[in-house]
């Protein structure tokens, strides 16, 4: 989006090192200290760690995130400000926005992605796939960015997400939240890394 901020973090370090080189907030430390899995944990400070670099960068104090009933995050004392979060065993990933709501995903290439598209895409788009499983992955990332925009629960992700055709090359997908009263067109911006499909959602 316009005006956002995006951070992707490579994850090399172990939990220890990202622990000493993390200056914010301790309910963050404290939630880390709660992930019994190592992996997890390892993530979850990465995107912390990236957080604070993208709000410093912004000009902001990094005072922790904070989730509401439906999971979404927020920064501590900075309630104008939008950021999505997203990680995988490669990569963190955040987009901060100081006006508009996003939404950020990471998925890997994965067989386990046929096995869940029949639940997750329409027909129109399982055509489109094809069992492709990088276009499998554009899809599932797309949903989900979407998803994660809209900020609350009860989405059908076969019938009320919808991600119009793309062509394979393409940065950017166009995606519908088919809500009843008002659909909510969004551009999602798309960016293949090493082992990772990548995906930013923003409303035009």
């Amino acid at each position: 989006a316009e005006n956002g901020r995006l951070g992707v973090w490579e994850i090399t370090e172990d939990p220890a090192d990202l622990a000493r080189s993390f200056r914010g907030s301790t309910n963050d430390l404290a939630e880390a200290e709660g992930i019994t899995h190592p992996q997890k944990r390892l993530e979850f400070l990465a995107s912390r760690v990236l957080m604070q670099k993208i709000a410093a960068a912004e000009g902001l104090r990094y005072e922790g995130v904070l989730k509401d009933d439906f999971g979404k995050p927020s920064l501590v004392n900075h309630p104008g400000w939008h950021l999505s979060l997203t990680h995988s065993q490669r990569h963190a990933a955040a987009v901060l926005h100081p006006n508009q709501p996003v939404g950020i995903d990471l998925e890997a290439p994965a067989e386990a992605l046929r096995r869940v598209a029949p639940r997750i895409l329409s027909p129109t788009e399982l055509a489109h796939a094809d069992g492709n499983l990088h276009r499998l992955a554009v899809y599932w990332t797309a949903k989900e960015a979407l998803y994660k925009l809209y900020g609350k629960r009860g989405l059908f992700f076969s019938s009320q997400l919808f991600i119009e055709p793309f062509g394979d090359e393409a940065p950017d997908v166009v995606g519908w939240i088919l809500m009843e009263d008002s659909p909510t067109r969004c551009l999602i911006h798309i960016r293949n890394m090493a082992a990772d499909v990548l995906a930013i959602a923003s409303s035009f």
